[in-house]
């Protein structure tokens, strides 16, 4: 028999464990990449998770922070507006104290002074009031003095007027804009309002508690601002001279 030559079968055969190898070799590569990826893809996908996460609880405690911020600083602001409310008012009766009507009576005179338009005073003192807190007591001599400031409201009540309890037992009212003669009506108003309360007062007569007003208003003069009060100060005297329970008034 003649010689047989495997030398190209063992070639072929020897070819194709190569091929086969490289293409196992390129298989297990190409897994392995993708194992890799995936891998890879769920750590991003992880790391993106736990990012949101976070982002979405330090979102929910910044949207916190700033509403709790936003309450403190409306709490603060309405503790301001509280406050200042105090400041400006007079405990016993509500009414503005006289601080604040020092404020309001300076920028009204200013006003007064630019445009010409009158301003009027109204100054009110309780007659015999050290008889009446001897007689009925401080107490009593309290409610008087929250009774007047309610009469005192329901006459002067354009959003422009100011009502103040001036000193112990005086009170001041601030027209702006209001003629000597509307600013008389208002007095006399004021005066009979108090009247129909009829408050006992055993040293007055008759024996009810009464006031007494004097009226100033500036329409061309410039006293000033401590002028114009002296000018209601000086009338309000006058209407004590002249037997108490009346007003009293000027033009300067």
């Amino acid at each position: 028999m003649a010689v047989i030559d495997v030398s190209e079968s063992v070639s072929a055969h020897e070819g194709g464990e190569r091929e086969f190898l490289e293409r196992y070799v390129a298989q297990r590569n190409q897994r392995y990449l993708l194992q890799t990826a995936s891998v890879a893809a769920a750590l991003l996908a992880l790391v993106f998770y736990l990012a949101f996460l976070r982002y979405r609880r330090l979102t929910t405690l910044l949207a916190d922070r700033n509403a709790h911020i936003q309450q403190q600083q409306h709490a603060l602001q309405e503790a301001y507006s509280k406050l200042e409310t105090l400041s400006q008012t007079d405990s016993l009766t509500g009414l503005s104290n006289r601080r604040h009507f020092d404020q309001m009576l300076s920028y009204e005179y200013a006003r007064n002074r630019r445009t010409g338009s009158p301003l009027s005073l109204i100054l009110v003192d309780v007659d015999h009031f050290k008889s009446v807190n001897d007689h009925y007591g401080h107490n009593t001599g309290d409610d008087y003095l929250c009774a007047i400031a309610r009469a005192l409201e329901s006459n002067v009540t354009r959003s422009t007027d100011l009502v103040a309890r001036y000193g112990g037992d005086e009170f001041i009212c601030l027209l702006p804009g209001v003629s000597p003669e509307n600013a008389v009506k208002v007095a006399e108003r004021i005066l009979d309002d108090v009247a129909k309360l009829n408050l006992p007062n055993v040293w007055a007569s008759p024996p009810q508690l009464t006031l007494t007003i004097g009226v100033a208003t500036v329409v061309n003069g410039d006293p000033g601002i401590d002028g114009l009060v002296a000018h209601a100060d000086a009338q309000l005297y006058i209407a004590k001279k002249l037997g108490r329970n009346r007003v009293s008034s000027t033009v300067v």
